[in-house]
């Protein structure tokens, strides 16, 4: 399978198994204890969101609109989750798990490429493979996202010409198993990002621009608060 060819959808959300996804408030910043000092919470006044397809949770900012919708797998037993965030100055976000299938639409020996700019850590709690936010760009516009090298059958994520025109970033399925017919049938990618846009401006900025912008910098931390 080609996961580079799997569906685009980059992070929105729905019901699994008849089941509502959980959207919770803000919960108040850490209280004192006798053994040590008070932690400020880091994430005081965002909201919570958890996946109803893969258990996991990630924080987003309580002025981010958050927007749920269906995601129809067709015929199998489980409905997926698909989730979009949008900052007040438009900037989206989106969640999907899972992905499957292959696609296509585009000639990799004459349609732009899509290049990796730049590849920063990301320390997720109880991930089995270790994720990393990249910044891609197509044409010079630029994209955030959470990927992980295993789910390109690789063992390290470069910066460079990924050799494609469409590329799709995703990290594994924490929910299903590694057998390959299975995760095929069932779908073994997840998606956390936003996609590039023509008209963004991004073209215009350097990558060190780019993360600097306000909106990007709150993305990477929504990034950073996930907990696998």
């Amino acid at each position: 399978m080609h996961i580079h060819r799997a569906l685009i959808a980059i992070f929105v959300v729905a019901a699994a198994c008849g089941t509502q996804p959980s959207v919770t408030r803000a919960t108040p910043s850490a209280t004192p204890t006798p053994t040590g000092p008070v932690l400020a919470d880091p994430y005081e006044g965002w909201n919570s969101y958890t996946s109803p397809w893969e258990g996991m949770a990630f924080r987003y900012p309580g002025d981010w609109n958050a927007e749920t919708k269906a995601l129809d797998l067709g015929s199998r037993r489980q409905s997926g989750d698909r989730l979009q965030l949008t900052s007040p100055n438009g900037f989206t976000l989106t969640w999907t798990a899972p992905l499957s299938g292959i696609g296509g639409g585009c000639d990799e020996k004459r349609d732009p490429h899509v290049f990796v700019d730049r590849v920063l850590p990301l320390d997720v709690q109880g991930s089995r493979n270790p994720l990393r936010v990249i910044v891609a760009t197509v044409e010079q516009h630029k994209s955030l996202a959470v990927v992980d090298a295993t789910a390109f059958r690789k063992d390290s994520f470069e910066t460079g010409d990924t050799g494609e025109c469409l590329f799709y970033p995703i990290f594994r399925s924490k929910e299903h198993t590694t057998e390959a017919l299975v995760q095929l049938m069932s779908g073994e990618g997840v998606q956390l990002g936003n996609g590039a846009q023509s008209s963004d401006g991004s073209e215009r900025l350097s990558v060190d621009q780019y993360l600097a912008l306000p909106d990007v910098d709150v993305a990477v931390k929504i990034f950073k608060s996930l907990r696998y």
